[in-house]
């Protein structure tokens, strides 16, 4: 076959040596426009540059790169490979529909994607063995560590941990958003005793594959299941837990012979089958057995989800949004020129004229978009925002209204009693807590690294209202709220920073306290976790019962459990301290009951979450 390859240039010598043509087609960033500039990044481009009609179009797709505006009318064959895919769901559930194949490299990304009507393929990372000699080199850390750092305070907190007790090496973003290529990752690797990997999220990293293949030892987390898809623990790699994660490298450490013969079985293991051919093979008969089975080319629905990616991906890249924001207005107009009631372009349009250019058309298009999408609540409630910071609060109140009419008429009556409870006269921090709950039942919780809530004036997602509840006074209830909302999507950190705050504005509440600690625990602060978990268990005894569920170490299990019950009247002023000391952040500025500014550019740029 002929092969356009946009980015993934790691795939071309495996496409080429099964005997394809291949074209890599990936300008440097400064070449591809970014606000301003006129540089070319388009499929019509790449085609010019290939100088071939391709069977195929292969894109890699990631965080931080431009869009390919002209897939809407695409003739060819369109492929995706993600990379970050848990990262990105929330622009690639609207960005993947355009295309034929697709490839995640997370197992849970195959579920969510099924749910958003997409039909995708499990293709994990792959290793080039090129890129691996199995010369021996000295080793010359305990513990080595490559990815970023920047704005990932959980990862900032195990290697602090860990420097605390081992020699560490870790590069790759720790002052800046530097990235390390796979050789250059491997030229750490293989001077590091024991690699270390701490998750992002539930999926086997391109970590696990490059660590292993390096021939020094992986200890990763242990909470990817797919890793039991691959790999043995104890033959292959090992597994730790955050209280066990000392133990486990020292243990490694002291039994060098044992550790040497597990790192020797996982560089074989992936060599012998995690190779980026063994992808490659799999992800050409794949596209083969599915010949004929392309989308229909609808070519207006495809322009409105060329709009829907546009407008998400530019709420977590808005450096990006001055061309790709451009580009979806164009798109989204030509669709209306054809449809004028077209629901769905009518709304996108609506809310980025909303966010980027004239409010008033954007209430206009959004109330054509409400009479189009009949069952939408969400159309409404983002209408009814738009009016409110308009001040016209009374027209604001019936749009909300109207959207949870919308919601009450699905027919679960537990929803339908909370939407009568919100069916209020004036708006305050409760509406906007009990709205945030309305979205959590309809499955709209949070979405892991989405965007920031406070760029969010038109909320997707649950946590965003919550977030305005408390901005509103709705105290340490909302911050429970926004808490779960960050754990539920897996963002532990910030969920252990809001639990640790909602602790301290409600400091005779035990459970909140006893959930701060639990939390605790779970991001390497085990000192302010069981400081929560003594002013949890004095205020209230019986939360003794609970410890057994918890990742304690027996010594720390029996402290608590011997705490004097006499002791219920006072939470100790350790209760304000993380784990060095230093006082809990305040919540009201927003920076930590939301995914940190830092964090976007560095997760945007990193390969290696």
């Amino acid at each position: 076959m002929k092969i356009l390859l946009v980015h993934g240039e790691e795939y071309a010598g495996a496409l080429a040596s099964m005997g394809h043509k291949v074209f890599v087609y990936s300008p440097e960033q400064t070449q591809i426009q970014e606000s301003t500039g006129v540089a070319e990044f388009s499929l019509q481009h790449a085609i010019e540059q290939a100088s071939f009609e391709p069977d195929l179009v292969l894109i890699k797709l990631i965080g931080g790169r431009p869009l390919l505006n002209d897939l809407a009318a695409c003739p060819y064959r369109l492929v995706a490979y993600v990379y970050d895919s848990m990262l990105n769901h929330f622009w690639l559930r609207h960005y993947l529909k355009l295309f034929d194949d697709v490839f995640v490299d997370c197992k849970d990304s195959l579920r969510r994607l099924a749910e958003e009507g997409v039909e995708a393929h499990w293709l994990p990372f792959g290793v080039d063995p090129a890129l691996y000699p199995s010369e021996y080199v000295e080793k010359e850390v305990d513990v080595g560590f490559v990815g970023s750092v920047q704005g990932r305070p959980r990862r900032v907190a195990m290697l602090d941990l860990l420097r605390e007790h081992f020699t560490v090496r870790a590069e790759g973003g720790w002052d800046s958003d530097e990235f390390l290529n796979a050789k250059q990752a491997c030229a750490i690797y293989r001077r590091s005793r024991i690699v270390i990997n701490e998750l992002l999220f539930q999926t086997v990293t391109s970590r696990t594959f490059e660590a292993m293949a390096s021939g020094s030892m992986l200890l990763t987390e242990s909470c990817a299941p797919e890793l039991r898809d691959f790999f043995t623990e104890g033959i292959h790699l090992d597994t730790f837990e955050p209280e066990t994660l000392i133990e486990k490298v020292r243990y490694y450490l002291d039994h060098e012979e044992e550790r040497e013969r597990i790192a020797a079985a996982g560089r074989r293991k992936i060599l012998a089958e995690h190779t980026l051919e063994r992808r490659a093979e799999f992800l050409i008969e794949i596209v083969r057995s599915r010949t004929g089975r392309g989308i229909q080319r609808d070519i207006n629905r495809r322009r409105v989800l060329m709009g829907q990616t546009a407008y998400h991906f530019c709420k977590r890249w808005p450096q990006f949004a001055a061309t790709q924001i451009a580009a979806a207005v164009g798109i989204l107009g030509s669709v209306l020129c054809e449809e004028p009631d077209n629901g769905s372009s009518l709304w996108m349009l609506g809310l980025t004229e909303a966010e980027y250019g004239d409010k008033r058309k954007a209430a206009e298009l959004l109330e054509r978009a409400a009479k189009q999408l009949p069952e939408e609540y969400l159309v409404l409630f983002h209408l009814g925002q738009l009016l409110l910071e308009d001040g016209d609060e009374e027209r604001a109140i019936r749009h909300f209204r109207k959207g949870l009419g919308r919601i009450a008429s699905l027919g679960d009556e537990a929803l339908a009693s909370t939407c009568a409870q919100l069916q209020v006269a004036k708006i305050d921090w409760r509406f906007w807590l009990g709205l945030g709950h309305l979205l959590d039942a309809r499955g709209r919780c949070a979405e892991l690294y989405a965007w920031h809530p406070d760029s969010s004036p038109f909320p997707f997602f649950s946590i965003a209202y919550f977030v305005r509840a408390y901005r509103e006074g709705g105290g340490a209830e909302a911050l429970m709220a926004i808490g779960e909302a960050h754990s539920h999507s897996g963002a532990l950190w910030d969920a252990t920073e809001v639990f640790a705050q909602a602790a301290t504005e409600s400091t005779q509440n035990p459970e909140n306290i006893f959930r701060a600690g639990t939390e605790s625990l779970k991001v390497f602060r085990r000192s302010q976790g069981l400081s929560f978990l003594s002013a949890a268990i004095r205020l209230k005894p019986a939360l003794r019962g609970r410890l057994k569920d918890l990742p304690l170490r027996p010594a720390e299990q029996a402290a608590l459990l011997s705490i004097d019950q006499r002791q219920t009247n006072r939470v100790p002023l350790r209760l304000q301290e993380n784990g060095s000391g230093t006082p809990v952040r305040s919540i009201p500025e927003s920076t930590c009951v939301s995914v940190r500014e830092t964090s976007v550019g560095s997760i945007a740029r990193s390969e290696r979450p």
